[in-house]
């Protein structure tokens, strides 16, 4: 199955020189607001990641049911705009604060691709309301206790986010938690989750062909999406590496 694969294949290209007319999509992860209060990766550092990185187009962690209103927010802070979208820039600072302004500093799209949907909101607190201490499963325990340790060791590090090896780790999270406890969480499940999300970054790096392309997203999300993004034909998927300072 495709959602359990990990780092199949090749390595991508460790490389940020631009191939004209080639597709080329790097995945650049962000922990939302921790960037707002930790010193070793703040919001203008992930900025100037994506500027480095010169794309034309930015695909953006937000529902493409919010995006003109978050759009028009940022460009306007005193533009009329929902609850939803208030708390959704909220809880996704990097929208204010890299994406967008990377946007209009290097004149490119901004693409909305989150798979979010109420039904996810609604079985995800159903869940947590039923297990308030902590996930079903002990293996599932495990193995986030096992992922939280290694992510406080090394910190909000931007290499470390970037790596194979915090890919890997999240992705077995996922993957433990999918097997043991997946049913018991409906659509919040990982595999439910991660397909919504895939369905839309594929579709957007389809209808943008032949342009580079920068996905900025939930670090522990990248896995999932490189992994999709590596299985597409004539995509060459770029090591987020390369655009770290």
């Amino acid at each position: 199955m495709l959602w359990l694969c990990v780092a199949c294949g090749t390595d991508p290209w460790m490389r940020d020189d631009r191939v004209e007319g080639r597709t080329e999509v790097v995945v650049m992860g962000n922990l939302h607001g921790r960037h707002l209060v930790d010193d070793d990766f703040p919001f203008e550092a992930l900025r100037a990641q994506i500027e480095r990185a010169r794309p034309d187009v930015i695909l953006a962690e937000v529902p493409p049911v919010l995006f003109e209103e978050v759009r028009d927010a940022v460009r306007d802070e005193h533009a009329a705009v929902s609850d939803d979208t208030r708390a959704w820039m909220t809880s996704f600072p990097e929208l204010v604060h890299a994406v967008f302004p990377a946007a209009a500093t290097l004149d490119a799209k901004v693409v909305p691709v989150s798979g979010y949907s109420s039904a996810y909101a609604r079985d995800l607190r159903a869940y947590r309301a039923a297990y308030p201490s902590g996930p079903a499963d002990h293996h599932v325990a495990c193995s986030e206790e096992h992922v939280d340790r290694r992510d406080d060791d090394e910190g909000l590090d931007p290499d470390w986010l970037a790596s194979p090896s915090y890919a890997r780790l999240h992705a077995w999270r996922d993957r433990c938690e999918q097997t043991h406890v997946g049913e018991a969480m409906g659509e919040a499940a990982p595999r439910l989750r991660d397909a919504r999300h895939v369905a839309r970054v594929v579709r957007a790096v389809e209808e943008n062909r032949g342009r580079r392309i920068v996905v900025v997203f939930d670090a522990r999300r990248r896995w999932v999406l490189e992994q999709a993004l590596r299985d597409l034909p004539e995509v060459t998927l770029l090591d987020p590496r390369a655009f770290v300072d």
